[in-house]
């Protein structure tokens, strides 16, 4: 539809026309999904982005009242967890987690700079700590591509920043050691050397880091604490993460969520998980205090 009122707009906006220009016009018009074809898969998951959104929407106790014509939608923000107060908040493309923080502070008697947005998800398998700079509806439509099964029970909960002091750190050193690694493909864990270096989370087959297996961009990756519960892994202690940009959708070739990672104790994951928070957001690692216009007190 956005094409085809460009051609309108560019044509209809340089006059005078002559015959030829009209047919020109109306053949682009009438031939319109030749010229710009319509792939039915993306068309099929914009479809079940809005289902979606409209089951966020709706969420603890909404209606479909709660989608806009204008295109805001609205979603449940839960206080401490999920037994917690629910709020319906608005959100538009731009809005940040640090916004919401913002808008629900006073709920939760906390200033702005100790609450922290988190993501739960996987029937409550996994929680992320949300970046306060992340957009909020781009989080909401990421789990459209995920299997219904994994995002059914989503949903989104504004907690004390405090809960995570033990992952905050000032390094942004690197640091290497021997995890347990499986991959979406992979019940069983395997060891190998990781290392969080230059940027990287970087795999080795050898135990002296020279031999690289496959490495990812921190930047590129969400991590989650937690694993799914089918999972077995050596111990309690792990992460999961996955590509920002992939579509995370299970398959007979890949059966599991994700890729995980198993520490040998809470105090290690918190020093790589730490390093690793860190290394994603060097100049901005924690909300800063909302400021205040005096001038409209």
């Amino acid at each position: 539809m956005y094409e085809r009122h460009l051609l309108q707009v560019v044509y209809f906006q340089n006059e005078p026309f002559n015959h030829r220009d009209h047919v020109l016009v109306a053949d682009l018009i009438n031939l319109y999904t030749e010229v710009f074809p319509e792939n039915p898969k993306e068309m099929e998951q914009e479809k079940m982005m809005l289902q979606v959104l409209k089951k966020y929407s709706n969420q603890p106790h909404g209606n479909l009242n709660n989608v806009k014509v204008s295109g805001e939608f609205r979603v449940w923000i839960y206080l401490h967890n999920k037994k917690g107060e629910t709020y319906n908040i608005a959100i538009g493309p731009q809005k940040t987690a640090y916004e919401i923080c913002c808008e629900l502070a006073s709920k939760i008697n906390l200033p702005v700079h100790e609450l922290i947005l988190e993501e739960l998800v996987l029937n409550e398998n996994l929680i992320r700590p949300i970046h306060y700079t992340e957009k909020v509806l781009d989080i909401v439509l990421k789990w459209g591509y995920w299997d219904d099964a994994d995002r059914k029970d989503n949903c989104l909960i504004l907690s004390p920043l405090e809960k995570y002091n033990i992952y905050m750190s000032d390094a942004t050193r690197p640091i290497e050691g021997e995890l347990r690694f499986a991959d979406c493909k992979s019940r069983n864990f395997r060891a190998f050397m990781f290392a969080v270096s230059h940027g990287n989370l970087s795999c080795y087959k050898d135990k002296m880091c020279k031999q690289l297996f496959t490495s990812w961009k921190i930047e590129d990756i969400v991590w989650y604490l937690g694993n799914e519960s089918k999972r077995s892994p050596p111990s309690k202690h792990t992460i999961t993460f996955i590509s920002k940009d992939a579509k995370t959708i299970r398959s007979k070739s890949s059966p599991w969520f994700g890729n995980v990672l198993a520490f040998s104790d809470e105090a290690f994951k918190a020093l790589w998980i730490g390093i690793m928070w860190k290394t994603a957001h060097p100049r901005d690692f924690l909300p800063p205090a909302q400021h205040i216009n005096i001038m409209n007190t």
